[in-house]
């Protein structure tokens, strides 16, 4: 369990999914394309990690910011 003294845990796979993906049954945070502009993948050629606020068009539904990409 991660963090047990303060009473928090990891999100669960469902928790995830939702915060990721939204309930509209997106495969990514911003639609069913697959698009390296709107995420820090190995096709930007960035090779590093890259801060929250670099990838605003990636936001997910429920404005959670980079749930993919930035480490691999």
């Amino acid at each position: 369990m991660y963090a047990p003294w303060p009473g928090k845990s990891l999100p669960t796979a469902g928790q995830w999914e939702k915060a990721a993906r939204g309930t509209s049954g997106r495969t990514f945070p911003w639609g069913d394309q697959r698009t390296a502009a709107k995420c820090n993948v190995r096709e930007t050629g960035v090779e590093c990690t890259t801060s929250v606020s670099r990838y605003h068009s990636g936001v997910s539904p429920l404005w959670f910011y980079d749930m993919v990409g930035n480490v691999w």
